[in-house]
């Protein structure tokens, strides 16, 4: 019985000390780990991707959210057209993310059959919804090394699609999209 009671002693947690000090250190480690993010929640929020609606883990405030910047998420989506209405969920999460095209609008992309990509403009302002200039189809064309970084931008109004032969650029203007001859 008192070797029972000396064997039980010699044991913490988890049958060995070893374990035991392994599981303090680890549960030290991730109160430090919390608390580094809880004071950097800019830079965690951003590249975890976690959206405005996020609450921080110790605090007893929400996280605010940053005012400066140059779109607003307050804005929902327009319904008001079917095109909208049919790709809901596409243009909702890209209603989230930041402009990328032409000042204020963000570009969606979806399948539109084998091969074919389909684009939507979604407007950060408003949450209208316009059509993209056309499909990209690809097919046996080569675009150069760095076209989806010329395709459209933040700071540009035209926009390219790869078509089964050439690549066509559109104008973005009066909220349709024009080819540029």
């Amino acid at each position: 019985m008192e070797n029972e009671q000396q064997q039980t002693k010699k044991y913490w947690f988890f049958r060995s000390k070893l374990n035991s000090v392994l599981l303090i250190v680890l549960i030290v480690l991730m109160v430090f780990a919390l608390k580094q993010m809880y004071k950097n929640q800019d830079y965690y929020k951003q590249n975890l991707g976690l959206n405005d609606s996020y609450q921080v883990p110790f605090g007893s405030t929400a996280y605010e959210k940053d005012t400066s910047s140059s779109y607003n998420n307050a804005v929902t989506l327009d319904l008001s057209t079917s095109y909208a209405r049919n790709y809901k969920s596409v243009f909702a999460t890209a209603l989230q993310k930041p402009a990328d095209f032409n000042g204020h609008y963000v570009v969606a992309s979806y399948g539109c059959g084998s091969g074919c990509v389909a684009y939507g403009v979604v407007d950060k302002n408003t949450g209208k919804v316009y059509q993209g200039p056309s499909d990209d189809y690809g097919g046996s064309y080569q675009v150069p090394n760095n076209f989806e970084k010329t395709r459209y931008s933040v700071d540009s109004n035209t926009f390219k699609v790869v078509g089964y032969s050439t690549i066509q650029t559109y104008k973005f203007e009066n909220e349709q999209f024009v080819i540029i001859q």
